[in-house]
């Protein structure tokens, strides 16, 4: 998952837990937004992503001519 696909699940999920009135804060290191590793593990494994991204047709192989 790219970090566009975290902000947006930071975006619209209800459970999401960090931020200012959530029960883990945002903290700053070196001018970016960092977060806890265990609560950040805890939140994708009881809330899994489903699917793959848009692309969801078979890999095919080129054919050398």
């Amino acid at each position: 998952m790219t970090r566009e696909g975290v902000r947006r699940i930071a975006y619209k999920h209800p459970d999401w837990p960090f931020g200012l009135d959530r029960p883990y804060p945002y903290w700053e290191i070196a001018r970016a937004d960092v977060m806890e590793t265990k609560p950040f593990l805890e939140f994708f494994q009881s809330h899994p992503i489903v699917g793959r991204g848009p692309d969801k047709a078979p890999r095919t192989t080129r054919s050398v001519s």
